[in-house]
Formats: structure tokens, sequence, C-alpha cells
């Protein structure tokens, strides 16, 4: 396992990598940024997650912390590593994910999706539908 720095020093593509960091919303987008600097993670090094569906599953899964984010959770995770040539950033696309909430490690479902639901076409929400 790498840390978000050794990643962004050496990034390594087109294979797995195995890397630990801290997951943060700066900007409304999910970031991963190195352990060493949580005290400054607007302003530190950090690894895009383009996964568009883990910033939701990741609120309705673990506790949400106030303050300036939500999320600032340690996570491990397995993905693939890629460069957006436009803004030269480093982006990972997570493909399995373990993140630390409270004191036990969870383990997330990325495949897992949020189901929208049309307000004006259900009148009576019940547990049954939100779970369909």
């Amino acid at each position: 396992m790498i840390s978000v720095n050794e990643l962004i020093s050496n990034p390594v593509y087109n294979q797995k990598i195995l890397v630990e960091g801290c997951i943060v919303i700066i900007d409304q987008k999910l970031w991963l940024i190195d352990l060493a600097h949580i005290n400054n993670y607007p302003n530190s090094v950090k690894i895009r997650i383009i996964n568009d569906n883990l910033k939701q599953i990741l609120l309705n899964s673990v506790a949400l912390y106030s303050g300036v984010t939500a999320l600032f959770h340690d996570a491990k995770i397995i993905g693939y590593l890629s460069n957006d040539i436009l803004s030269n950033q480093l982006d990972i696309n997570v493909i399995e994910l373990c993140i630390k909430d409270g004191n036990e490690w969870k383990h997330i479902d990325v495949n897992n999706f949020v189901k929208h639901i049309d307000m004006e076409e259900k009148r009576e929400l019940d547990w049954h539908d939100l779970f369909k």
C-alpha cells in the first residue's frame, strides 16, 4: 500500500493500485489527500475521485462531520489512476473502498447506485419504495 504523496510522486498507470489517504469533499467533489496533510487539506496535494455516484453513497453510509466538509475519513482504495491532460490532474477510478467510520473500518459497495424517486409521480412513499 502506498500513500497519496508517493503515488503523486511516482504515478502508476494501467494497473490496479492500493493507496491510502483521507477522503474529503472540496468544491463539491471527492478527493483523496495524504494523511500527513490533513491539517491543511484544501491546499494539500490531492487525487480527484472520479466515481460519480460515490459521494452520495458515502454521505448515506458513514458518519458525517460538521464544519467545512461533511466527509473527512481515512480510506484504503483499490483503483486505477489516470491523468486528465487538460487540467493535469491525477484522477482515480475506485473499484474497492474501505473507509474508517469512527473506530471501525467499513467496506463500501462502490457499484451501489442511488435511487432517485420522482416526487410528483409518488404521492405517498413508504420504506418499501426506497429499497425496491
